[in-house]
């Protein structure tokens, strides 16, 4: 229960972020949310203006927390370890979070400028990967978008239940898949002289 005046918009996005994860993001109503938090659903109103509102604020939280997870992961690391502690931490948020990831990648309800305001920490972090590789600008941003794609349609298929052999787990699959594309980033760097310095 909230006392009048100790609610906010803030705590509403984020008490909703941990709703949706035993509801369902589909599932989420207003009046679900309103009973969560104690109060009259005509209250949620002071706050949200919408379930197209909420849904659209709930992706932008989750860009900002994917981001966050994915920088954290990488503080201290350069190179090859750094990237592949992105990776793991992307899946990880994909896995331990997904009615909030199923919400990022709903990314169409918010303009282009929110895209980017909200990405903002992803997008900087995997240019920074880039870094100790000596690569060009529009090439890093090639590789930025590769690791991207990988990962995306790597959570989508191996975390989806679409990989049933049992010849090998999806867990190794992703490992082995993510060595290889960080071998290929580092055998086709351009050579820059740089030392790899640790990140963050």
């Amino acid at each position: 229960m909230f006392v009048k005046g100790q609610l906010n918009r803030d705590l509403v996005i984020e008490k909703a972020a941990e709703l949706i994860e035993t509801v369902g993001l589909d599932e989420m109503t207003l009046s679900r949310l309103a009973k969560e938090l104690g109060i009259k659903s005509a209250s949620l109103y002071n706050h949200i203006g919408s379930i197209n509102d909420l849904r659209s604020s709930l992706t932008a939280k989750s860009m900002q927390l994917l981001g966050e997870a994915c920088r954290n992961a990488v503080v201290g690391k350069s190179g090859d370890e750094a990237i592949l502690a992105m990776a793991y931490a992307y899946r990880k948020f994909a896995k331990m979070k997904p009615q909030l990831y199923k919400a990022f990648i709903q990314n169409s309800l918010l303009s282009q400028a929110e895209r980017i305001q909200h990405g903002a920490l992803l997008t900087q972090t995997l240019e920074r990967l880039m870094e100790p590789y000596g690569y060009n600008e529009k090439e890093a941003l090639h590789i930025a978008r590769g690791i991207r794609v990988f990962l995306f349609g790597f959570v989508y298929m191996g975390d989806g239940g679409f990989f049933k052999s049992t010849k090998a787990s999806v867990d190794m699959s992703f490992e082995y898949l993510m060595k290889e594309l960080i071998a290929h980033i580092r055998d086709h760097q351009v050579e820059s002289g740089k030392k790899p310095s640790a990140l963050l």
